[in-house]
């Protein structure tokens, strides 16, 4: 079903679902906005209406049935990739059925550069899926939704107000 979407779509479904689930988590308190281009790596721009603080996100999903061996992958284009530690990378897992989160991982531009597989004109960062695994993207995992947000929201405290 998800094969039938283009990565656009995906991307764009993918992109609302967090959008919500901030919305939804932090009951209004954060409020997303999003860019009138994408060009720049940017997918969200997340206000905090209590702090003034803004929190830019690059979403990245996958839509597909983890492989055999549980890995997913994420790919930050390197032409558009901005190494900043306020601006953050969500990769989501998500579930094209229930048309929910499974999984997320969220980290700082920083440390994507620390953590993934560089290529020629990407950074790939490849997660287990599975529950026991102890890979280098597992500090960065959040099983929940509820801890998607929470750790959204504890980077959004760190920032100064505007």
């Amino acid at each position: 079903m998800a094969d039938d979407l283009t990565s656009t779509q995906k991307g764009a479904v993918t992109e609302q679902a967090v959008a919500a689930a901030l919305m939804l988590g932090s009951k209004g308190r954060l409020s997303p906005f999003v860019p009138l281009a994408d060009d720049h790596g940017i997918d969200l721009i997340i206000a905090d209406k209590e702090t003034g603080a803004l929190l830019p996100l690059q979403v990245k999903s996958w839509t597909k049935e983890p492989s055999k061996t549980g890995i997913i992958q994420f790919d930050l284009q390197r032409k558009t990739f901005r190494q900043k530690a306020e601006t953050l990378l969500v990769g989501v897992l998500f579930d094209v059925e229930t048309a929910s989160i499974r999984q997320s991982w969220v980290m700082t531009m920083n440390d994507v550069e620390e953590v993934a597989s560089v290529y020629k004109e990407k950074y790939a960062i490849g997660p287990s899926v599975r529950p026991n695994t102890r890979d280098r993207y597992r500090p960065f995992r959040h099983e929940t939704v509820k801890s998607l947000v929470h750790a959204i929201q504890e980077k959004i405290d760190t920032l100064t107000k505007i």
